[in-house]
């Protein structure tokens, strides 16, 4: 498994931050998504097969920019 920490601008409350959980779980090959609008980062545990556009483009669809 590996993980990855992404900055990810507009989470403004916990559901902002739920909302990009749900967007980046729903991902094959992601198992963990942590994500905290107080430090404006996700951290995401995957498999290793998944690229970094992909959970970006995910976030983007959910609403908010990968920094």
């Amino acid at each position: 498994m590996e993980k990855m920490v992404l900055k990810v601008s507009g989470m403004k409350c916990e559901r902002c931050t739920a909302k990009v959980e749900s967007a980046l779980i729903a991902l094959a090959g992601v198992s963990l998504a942590q994500a905290s609008h107080i430090s404006g980062e996700v951290e995401v545990t995957h498999d290793g097969s998944i690229a970094l556009e992909s959970l970006a483009a995910a976030i983007r669809e959910a609403g908010f920019e990968v920094a």
